[in-house]
């Protein structure tokens, strides 16, 4: 016969863990419906400042944007450590260094899956990233502007 406090405890478990769900697919609503509310604030002509949550620092693309900004200065092929320490702007102090690098190696790799950079080998085992010079995605912006309503 089972327990009664396991089955209490499976069911608390299961009763938070549906809790959880809904509060997150509510946050992703109220998420995608601020993003609307900018773009229309913004096609408006009214620049908004954008709400990041509290746990991710960096704003919308910021890190992607400064990661090719970087490697067009350079000029170099460079790792994401080296990216990470380059980074102006105070990214270290607000993130972390480990954090920074992290987040610099998932937005390469995101734009390596674009191919607005390109990943080659560096010495050792080192992967080396290149910013493709032949690539008319590259400073692009990512997104289009939206057009503006009429009237």
């Amino acid at each position: 016969m089972p327990d009664p406090t396991r089955r209490q405890l499976v069911q608390q478990r299961r009763y938070r863990a549906v809790s959880i769900a809904k509060a997150e697919r509510t946050l992703a609503r109220l998420r995608a419906d601020l993003e609307s509310l900018d773009a229309v604030i913004e096609a408006s002509g009214r620049p908004i400042r954008r709400y990041t949550s509290p746990l991710h620092r960096a704003p919308r693309g910021g890190i992607a944007k400064a990661t090719l900004d970087v490697l067009r200065v350079a000029g170099r092929p460079m790792t994401a450590v080296e990216i990470a320490e380059a980074m102006p702007g105070g990214w270290i102090e607000r993130i972390g260094r480990r954090a920074l690098a992290e987040r610099v190696r998932v937005a390469l790799m995101r734009q390596a899956a674009n191919g607005t950079v390109r990943r080659t080998k560096g010495p050792g085992r080192r992967v080396v990233c290149v910013s493709g010079g032949e690539n008319p995605r590259v400073g692009g912006g990512g997104r289009r502007p939206m057009a503006r309503p009429p009237g």
